[in-house]
């Protein structure tokens, strides 16, 4: 049974902003390294506290940086 899969979409929201994840992780605090697999689309699980200060800078919804697909 195919459970779907999730796709991140850091990388995209990063170029509407044509910043960095360098940029990003100095502004918000995230791990470089979590926000580098996000961007990368590697992820495999993310902090809630992380993901929270993601949406309040890019000022978006969690559906916004991660899309379910089935």
């Amino acid at each position: 049974m195919d459970k779907g899969s999730i796709t991140c979409r850091l990388n995209i929201l990063l170029a509407e902003k044509r910043m960095t994840v360098a940029e990003l992780h100095k502004i918000t605090g995230v791990s470089r390294t979590l926000l580098y697999l996000m961007y990368r689309d590697d992820l495999q699980r993310i902090d809630i506290g992380s993901l929270a200060e993601l949406c309040h800078f890019f000022d978006c919804k969690v559906e916004d940086i991660f899309i379910y697909k089935k």
